[in-house]
């Protein structure tokens, strides 16, 4: 595929395949012109791997931190174009828009062979040492992944994992063992990871898994599978076995246990903490003081008891997927069952939902506050709930 310039047609100039190079509009190179410089391929320059590959994209030198910064933004706009268009799109597409397109900077440009695009973009989202994917993707990809949830409803599940024990493993046999312990790990989590799982190394001994489609009962029984496919992972190194290493690991659920990024993160973290207590355990999220994340909320909804044959008006002060605190003009009986209608238009909701009286707290000018915990017994009543909460959560912020 070849970008030409706008120019006239006389003046376009063959290309040769497979080679990569644009040309500048402006660029300030202290009165000389872009490098004319047939560009080496990125490997023959492996200690300048961003700046290689630039060279060979725009026919321009960069300096390495300034290369590897406009690679990296190219990166991350490809990212976004793809939350954006819900598919995959090739790294040369992102490319050609980015520089084209948003940067205004290039008339004309062609494009990297595959493999090189591969290469260099593994540099900028995987880990050097287990190949996993790094922390740089996975803020991008959890943002994604959360984004999606308000399209298509499905919930999403972290795990976050620490290796136990794993200092006292280093100290014993050195920083080079201890490496080839984090990758033999590595391979075991990945193994048994789905195909759209995203297995990654968060820093350290530490990795993070995100789980897509997956609620916090099934990512606890995944996280299950993958602490005894480390318990049973035999550690060598040079041909010496050095026994067997265990992980503990915490699962959070967005937007069951979060109602957004930093707190599922805080979730997942919370939870890891409790698994180390033990140590070689899964740990799910849960909060004792609160089960259920809250947000603020003043919609109306009709309240029906069986000591009233007309529904009485409340109105939401916050909710979670768990319970509502609502204020009423209609005296509630503690531990009576009620059935809350909601009606929300804005998030195209409506449904019928039990509930228990939990707590009354008169306010004066005959107004009770009450608290609810919510009974469910539909799944589909349970899934409209998540959604409202969510889409609350999301106008909230």
């Amino acid at each position: 595929m070849v970008l030409y310039p706008h120019q006239d047609q006389a003046a376009r100039q063959p290309v040769p395949p497979l080679t990569t190079q644009a040309s500048p509009k402006t660029r300030d190179h202290g009165g000389k012109g872009p490098s004319e410089a047939t560009p080496p391929a990125p490997h023959d320059a492996p200690e300048q791997p961003y700046s290689s590959a630039l060279l060979q994209l725009t026919r321009t030198h960069f300096p390495e931190p300034e290369a590897a910064a406009l690679w990296n933004t190219i990166v991350s706009h490809k990212l976004h174009l793809e939350s954006i268009l819900q598919r995959s799109i090739a790294f040369e597409t992102a490319a050609c828009d980015y520089l084209l397109s948003i940067s205004n900077k290039y008339e004309t440009i062609k494009l990297l062979p595959e493999d090189t695009v591969v290469d260099m973009e593994n540099r900028i989202i995987r880990d050097d040492l287990t190949g996993l994917y790094n922390r740089r993707f996975f803020n991008s990809e959890i943002s994604v992944e959360i984004d999606r949830y308000s399209r298509h409803k499905a919930p999403l599940s972290l795990l976050f994992i620490d290796i136990d024990h794993f200092k006292v493993f280093n100290d014993t046999y050195g920083h080079s063992a201890g490496d080839e312990a984090i990758h033999s790990i590595a391979r075991a989590l990945s193994s048994n990871a789905r195909a759209y799982d995203r297995v990654v190394r968060y820093g350290g001994e530490e990795f993070a898994v995100i789980l897509p489609q997956t609620n916090r009962v099934h990512a606890a029984l995944f996280a299950e599978r993958m602490r005894r496919a480390v318990e049973n992972t035999q550690i060598a190194y040079n041909g010496v076995l050095l026994g067997k290493l265990t992980i503990s690991i915490g699962v959070a659920e967005y937007p069951r246990d979060s109602l957004n990024l930093d707190e599922l993160i805080q979730c997942a973290d919370k939870a890891l903490y409790m698994a180390k207590k033990d140590r070689n355990k899964v740990a799910s999220y849960w909060d004792p003081q609160r089960r259920y994340p809250r947000v603020p909320s003043d919609f109306l909804t009709s309240i029906w008891d069986d000591d009233n044959g007309a529904p009485a008006l409340g109105k939401a002060k916050n909710i979670s997927t768990g319970g509502m605190l609502c204020e009423t003009s209609h005296r509630l009986s503690t531990s009576s069952r009620i059935k809350l209608s909601i009606d929300n238009p804005r998030f195209n909701l409506k449904f019928t939902v039990g509930a228990k009286v939990e707590r009354v707290h008169e306010i004066g000018n005959g107004l009770f506050h009450v608290g609810l915990s919510f009974i469910l017994s539909q799944e589909d009543v349970e899934s409209q709930l998540i959604d409202l909460v969510a889409g609350l959560s999301s106008t909230s912020h």
